[in-house]
């Protein structure tokens, strides 16, 4: 049934995205669990489970930023046709993000 109901809000959005699965299989994951929660069939450490999801992604953002820092640090020290644009290198990069999506 769950498969169900996840191949039809799919289809009904047109264009799949691997994030976009992803983040219906979380959702339903998480609600699967305050229900299961709720009925009493089981005990969610909530609190804990906000700890360790926080700290997952601030870690995934701290890693983001690095790579962009690196990216921007090689574009900086090798000239390149980018650089003579007269766009800072984040403009750049934001620029490139919605060009690409």
């Amino acid at each position: 049934m769950a498969s169900l109901v996840i191949i039809v809000l799919l289809s009904v959005l047109g264009r799949v995205t691997v994030l976009g699965m992803f983040a219906v299989v979380i959702g339903l994951f998480v609600a699967g669990l305050a229900y299961l929660s709720y009925r009493g069939w089981i005990d969610v450490r909530w609190a804990a489970m906000e700890d360790a999801s926080r700290s997952t992604l601030t870690n995934a953002l701290e890693q983001i930023a690095h790579a962009l820092n690196t990216t921007a640090t090689q574009f900086t020290s090798h000239p390149s046709p980018v650089t003579a644009s007269g766009l800072p290198i984040a403009a750049m990069f934001v620029l490139l993000f919605f060009i690409v999506i």
